[in-house]
């Protein structure tokens, strides 16, 4: 396997630029051959992967060459190939300094949901959303992000959509056994998004994930209104509990947004003009409650993001437009926001600045 790897690596550019000459075709052929057949035929033969479960490809491109070719360990139950599910990949740099085996997603589908609206940042989203729901070798498999050194529409996508990966220096390639190791050890986590996914589609997997988030603060905001506020004193508080299994989704109290909804006395902090309907439960003037600095920053801080001093009353509309406007008037609501609580904000303990709460809301 080593050896195939440092084939690879030493001779893909020559192989590369040789694609219209073909002056040099024993280099050519090879080249083919170890990447569409010899080394994944050799990383099924020594995994022992069950041909029936696994099916094992590399591609040097379609059409023309790629910069960065791949050989990819796909689960036939999630997906045969590389532009739909999740898969592990051997993805190599355009300049062959070193290659990744990294836990990667096909984007075709977020690509052609989101075309014309930055699908990269959902891809980007999926994998972030991802990470929590499973257990990443993170020990093994340190590098959240990569770099192909190459601007190809599909590298870039790569890179995007990389779970978690590991490097390997073109310099000191390690022997079989510890390839064999890293791979056995990335097929776990494939494993648990077998798990994820179930019966269901992969599109409305991925859906979930995008969307989990919004049905969440659904529930929220229900449970919020029938609630009893709470009194919280006006100190710094221990962290929240974290919702479910090895994730990142911290609890919110009820309770806790509805203290907050009655000091702001049933209006909207943006502007009290903002009224809406009167609500069966409270009897009050309908509005929601937002924690300004995001619940799902809590690993950031050392006191809990869900205390009165960090939520606003919000009517839906200027809910929506904090969470869902362009730049320009986002920035604008988050500004007034921190500035108008502030105060509260280090009662609590909890200090942030405009940029990083900017960055926070994925603005800058």
């Amino acid at each position: 396997m080593k050896t195939e790897f440092e084939f690879i690596v030493n001779n893909y550019k020559e192989f590369y630029d040789n694609q219209k000459t073909k002056h040099n075709r024993v280099l050519d052929k090879e080249m083919k051959e170890v990447i569409t057949q010899r080394l994944p035929q050799k990383i099924q033969k020594k995994l022992d992967l069950d041909e029936n479960i696994y099916y094992v490809t590399g591609s040097f491109g379609m059409g023309n060459y790629t910069e960065t070719p791949w050989i990819s360990i796909f689960e036939k139950d999630i997906t045969v190939g590389a532009q739909k599910g999740f898969y592990i990949v051997f993805l190599f740099r355009k300049d062959m300094t070193g290659f990744y085996l990294s836990l990667n997603q096909g984007v075709t589908y977020l690509e052609e949901k989101f075309k014309g609206n930055k699908p990269k940042n959902k891809i980007r989203e999926v994998v972030e959303k991802l990470r929590n729901e499973i257990t990443l070798p993170t020990d093994v498999f340190p590098n959240l992000d990569i770099d192909l050194k190459s601007n190809t529409k599909n590298a870039q996508n790569y890179a995007a959509a990389n779970i978690c990966s590991k490097y390997y220096s073109a310099n000191n390639l390690p022997q079989e056994e510890v390839f064999i190791e890293d791979i056995a050890t990335l097929l776990e986590p494939l494993k648990e998004i077998k798990k994820l996914i179930g019966l269901r589609e992969l599109d409305d997997v991925i859906d979930d994930l995008l969307y989990k988030e919004n049905i969440d603060d659904l529930k929220h905001q229900e449970d919020m209104l029938y609630s009893k506020p709470a009194k919280t004193e006006r100190k710094p508080k221990e962290p929240p509990y974290k919702k479910g299994y090895k994730t990142f989704s911290w609890q919110r109290d009820g309770s806790i947004a509805k203290e907050a909804i009655v000091l702001a006395n049933y209006t909207c902090e943006i502007d009290a003009a903002h009224t809406t309907f009167i609500s069966s439960v409270t009897g009050e003037n309908y509005v929601e409650a937002h924690h300004l600095i995001p619940i799902n920053q809590q690993m950031n801080f050392e006191y809990s993001l869900d205390v009165p001093g960090n939520i606003v009353a919000l009517c839906p509309n200027c809910h929506r437009e904090i969470h869902h406007a362009n730049k320009e008037s986002k920035s604008e609501l988050i500004r007034y926001l921190l500035k108008l609580k502030k105060l509260e904000l280090n009662e609590f303990g909890l200090s942030i600045s405009l940029n990083e709460l900017l960055k926070s809301y994925g603005i800058v």
